[in-house]
């Protein structure tokens, strides 16, 4: 990658954290400190418990089959048009 690609995701991301700073500061002076910690112990709870049901419910899930035991994975990318 050269020297002028390397740069523009890294003003992008530059930009994108001076609106999500600015943006943190007016909600915290618009909803309070109180309000946004427990919004966010909620919305991380509410991860956690989709994290613990997806996990509970992998051990349930059917097997994967591998590309290379399906006799149809050797079909060409000229085949398909």
């Amino acid at each position: 990658m050269s020297e002028l690609m390397a740069r523009v995701p890294t003003g992008a991301n530059a930009t994108s954290y001076c609106i999500s700073t600015a943006m943190a500061f007016w909600i915290i002076d618009r909803r309070g400190r109180r309000f946004l910690m427990l919004t966010g112990l909620s919305l991380q709870c509410a991860a956690y418990i989709m994290v613990a049901i997806a996990v509970a419910m992998l051990a349930t899930a059917p097997q994967q089959v591998s590309l290379t035991d399906n006799k149809h994975a050797n079909v060409k990318i000229a085949d398909l048009s």
